[in-house]
């Protein structure tokens, strides 16, 4: 039996914009070379660094319909450090700071193993309390593509700067 392809498994389990826009953010990251290292995976690379996960439910254990997460784990490697000169880009960014569940007493565990979360950077401004992905961005709508995509060419500016840089 052949593995379900990311466009099958959200043909699958989204309708409407969800899938429209799911869609075209899989077909922006193909068309990028940024895909998963197997049809089935949900975890996008980009010169074998990690770009984002795409979760969709149904498909993924999640409250939403689809959702894209970022992560900066490895310091500036993905260009979140770097301060575009687009304020609304940043501004869009900061809006969808991933804040850990497990900073507080809340008795919720998101499974970052970050306890209490992290202090991170993005576009110039500190963040306490991140979990493990940076940003999130819950069923995003054809407005929010569009910055979801800077951030995307953000990050692989980020990754050939670092690469050329190991060199």
């Amino acid at each position: 039996m052949s593995e379900k392809s990311r466009e099958d498994i959200i043909n699958e389990f989204l309708k409407d914009d969800a899938k429209k826009n799911a869609l075209d953010f899989v077909a922006y990251l193909r068309a990028n070379e940024i895909a998963p290292p197997s049809n089935s995976g949900n975890i996008y690379l980009y010169q074998n660094r990690v770009i984002c996960k795409i979760t969709i439910k149904g498909a993924d254990d999640i409250a939403a319909p689809w959702m894209i997460w970022f992560s900066d784990g490895e310091g500036d490697k993905l260009g979140l450090c770097s301060v575009p000169e687009d304020e609304r880009l940043k501004e869009f960014a900061w809006a969808h700071i991933n804040t850990c569940a497990n900073f507080s007493s809340n008795g919720r565990d998101c499974g970052c193993d970050k306890a209490p979360g992290r202090s991170a950077a993005v576009f110039g401004r500190q963040f306490d309390n991140v979990c493990h992905s940076t940003l999130s961005f819950i069923n995003p709508n054809a407005d929010s593509l569009v910055y979801i995509k800077k951030l995307v060419d953000l990050m692989k500016i980020g990754i050939n700067r670092n690469n050329e840089v190991s060199k």
